[in-house]
């Protein structure tokens, strides 16, 4: 029979917890490289944007609607909804004739009888999914009707939809179609 001495007792119990060390630092740094490794979609990036503010909505274009949520790819979609208003004494801010090349242009409609005004907060792309949230108020009107919209032109990429989030609320969501041009989306309700 073999005698235990202490020593073996320690070295054993050393070894042990230095296997446990050496097993929870595998797991570590496992965890740490899968968490350093997600994909950079994953996480939402920031969008660049502009906001154009000089147009109006044909008054042809789902004029009964209260709301409308709509993504325009193409110049004659655009064409049919909005047209240049040209205000007095106001510097307008038009896209180029060129925009929709390298361009498409997020929108929301609202109609009635008060006037819209927005305030875009953040443009951001998560998974192939724009997320456009802004900030509305409204003024209420007298006898007139108004069709108020908000124009966001970004680059066009392979997005798969755009949701709306206004007042932190989200308004619903636009799927893209490839090739239609004009993609229009019912909000919720």
């Amino acid at each position: 029979m073999r005698q235990i001495r202490p020593m073996d007792s320690v070295m054993r119990t050393a070894a042990v917890c230095r296997a446990f060390v050496a097993v929870g630092a595998v797991l570590n740094l496992a965890s740490c490289s899968y968490l350093l490794g997600r994909t950079p979609s994953s996480a939402p990036q920031t969008v660049a944007y502009e906001v154009f503010d000089s147009y109006y909505v044909s008054n042809k274009f789902r004029p009964n609607e209260p709301l409308t949520l709509l993504v325009i790819s193409d110049q004659k979609r655009f064409d049919d909804v909005f047209g240049p208003a040209s205000v007095m004494f106001s510097k307008q801010k038009w896209m180029p004739k060129d925009a929709f090349d390298s361009k498409m242009v997020a929108a929301v409609i609202r109609r009635g009888n008060a006037v819209w005004t927005y305030q875009v907060e953040a443009l951001e792309s998560s998974e192939g999914i724009l997320t456009l949230r802004f900030q509305s108020k409204s003024t209420p009107g007298r006898l007139a009707t108004f069709a108020c919209p908000l124009l966001v032109a970004l680059d066009r990429a392979s997005y798969a939809a755009v949701r709306f989030v206004e007042n932190g609320k989200e308004l619903g969501k636009v799927r893209i179609t490839k090739g239609q041009g004009l993609d229009v989306a019912a909000p919720r309700r």
